[in-house]
């Protein structure tokens, strides 16, 4: 869909608004490596995107507050961060400035990239973000595209399971195949997550 379409709007307007109380309240948690997920081992142990990503581009998809991109940074990579809240990307950069290192910030929809060349990075990733993302495929074309031959892309999103017990209670509110959008709100304003299996 369009990159003004009312779920990206929606998904944009609720990272503006809750990014200062989002990163108070995950800073510990955030900055000490890339983080792949709730409850999951930190990338020194998994090693998703290898054990050197020394002098490699890499390009972080939908970067939020920019830690896992200026842990990489930090660890000799050329990072590029793409993401569409100005709120969270302020964040990164101010992140960056105080760790010291160099990190490219843009701010676009992750679904048009058409600001990056073709082939020019060697990593593509995106933790725990790309189910806010509407149209997935064209995200995916547009990260092949940027991505060089035989780079490396790496993604990870919470279980469909999340999404349709979230209540709380276990009780299924909806069918697992279900692929319309899922839309949550709450007292900070709406989230639109998009289910696929």
């Amino acid at each position: 869909m369009s990159p003004q379409s009312p779920h990206t709007w929606a998904n944009r307007e609720n990272w503006n608004t809750t990014s200062r109380a989002y990163q108070k309240s995950h800073r510990g948690e955030l900055e000490d490596d890339v983080l792949w997920g709730p409850s999951m081992p930190p990338e020194r142990e998994l090693k998703i995107l290898g054990s050197d990503v020394a002098g490699k581009d890499v390009l972080e998809i939908a970067c939020g507050g920019g830690q896992s991109a200026v842990h990489l940074a930090e660890r000799g990579a050329r990072v590029t961060g793409v993401d569409f809240s100005s709120a969270q990307l302020a964040h990164a950069r101010a992140f960056a400035k105080s760790k010291k290192v160099r990190v490219r910030f843009i701010k676009s929809n992750v679904e048009n990239l058409s600001m990056l060349p073709d082939a020019s990075f060697d990593i593509a990733f995106s933790a725990y973000a790309l189910g806010f993302v509407e149209d997935i495929r064209r995200t995916f074309a547009e990260i092949r595209r940027v991505l060089r031959p035989g780079g490396l892309f790496a993604f990870s999103w919470a279980s469909p399971m999340f999404a349709i017990t979230r209540d709380g209670t276990l009780e299924l509110k909806r069918s697992y195949f279900d692929r319309g959008p899922i839309v949550f709100k709450d007292q900070n304003g709406t989230e639109v997550d998009f289910h696929r299996t």
